[in-house]
């Protein structure tokens, strides 16, 4: 077995692979419409949110005019913690609302998936996705479209999101 590439050692995505990606997703969207992890990708595509701050996001950050993210204390992939770390500079963020934002939440609301706690990104059964099954699905279009160790962070390495386009 060999050992896994060191994060140093990754290249930086191209941008036809980042389009690769991109097109992936929004096929996969079309083709599976009820997988929610790629509308946690999509989102990422839209804002630039890591994988954490996605897993975070509850119904109540969504105001019309701005997506909030804002500090908790604990870490998501304890089954005992209900709260997650969603920024690491600690600080309370607000991202304008786009309409491509906008759509991308009612297409989500309108599976009728609920959690108790109001998380966003919720399975069939209401329970929250972590942060590690969304990571995973990320790798695993990623090795689809022949990109290993894909990765929101290779992504966002050199590139820009399409509302740091927009402003």
């Amino acid at each position: 077995m060999s050992k896994p590439t060191p994060i140093k050692e990754w290249k930086d995505l191209t941008e036809a692979q980042r389009a690769a990606f991109r097109e992936h997703v929004y096929q996969r969207e079309k083709e599976t419409p009820e997988y929610m992890p790629i509308y946690a990708m999509e989102l990422s595509l839209l804002t630039g949110l890591k994988v954490g701050e996605i897993a975070a996001l509850k119904w109540d950050c969504i105001e019309h005019d701005s997506l909030g993210i804002r500090l908790v204390k604990q870490r998501d992939d304890l089954d005992h913690c209900r709260n997650l770390v969603v920024s690491r500079n600690r600080i309370y963020r607000k991202l304008p609302m786009t309409d491509d934002m906008r759509e991308l939440f009612r297409k989500i609301n309108t599976l009728g998936r609920t959690n108790k706690d109001g998380f966003i990104f919720v399975d069939e059964n209401g329970e929250r996705y972590k942060e590690s099954v969304v990571g995973n699905a990320i790798r695993r279009v990623g090795e689809n479209i022949g990109i290993e160790h894909m990765s929101l962070r290779r992504y966002w390495a050199n590139g820009t999101t399409q509302l740091e386009r927009r402003i």
